[in-house]
């Protein structure tokens, strides 16, 4: 079955059949667009020296911009706006840079926390990426 809906505003038809847990939801950027069951906020971070994180944003549709801290040497994080449930959330990272000790955790400092080996310098044009699902 295919599944439309008409945009008036636009006049056009946007196909949301095959896409379990999709919806539709209003961007003043794009007008309505189909969303595929999560939101997600996608970055190239950087890090040097005693500096937080220096985020590149390539898409965000959380509806807020986190705010990169760095906590210590190597521990680097965001907290989210509103409630977090980290069993909604998915994390994609890559390349690692240097650390062999690179990891990231829900229960810290932040609602999202990222430890580079506890050393700086370490995230270099690293590709962060985080879907949280409906």
């Amino acid at each position: 079955m295919n599944l439309k809906y008409f945009e008036n505003i636009d006049g056009t038809w946007l196909d949301i059949s095959g896409q379990p847990g999709a919806s539709l939801e209003y961007s003043d950027a794009s007008g309505w667009v189909t969303s595929g069951g999560y939101k997600k906020y996608v970055a190239q971070i950087t890090q040097s020296g005693g500096d937080p994180p220096v985020a590149t944003v390539l898409e965000n549709t959380l509806g807020f911009v986190p705010d990169w801290e760095r906590a210590a040497s190597g521990v680097y994080g965001f907290d989210w706006s509103g409630d977090f449930v980290s069993t909604k959330a998915a994390i994609y990272m890559s390349p690692l840079y240097q650390a062999k000790d690179f990891y990231f955790d829900y229960q810290a400092d932040y609602d999202v926390t990222i430890y580079s080996g506890g050393n700086d310098d370490y995230i270099s044009k690293t590709t962060f990426e985080i879907r949280y699902y409906n």
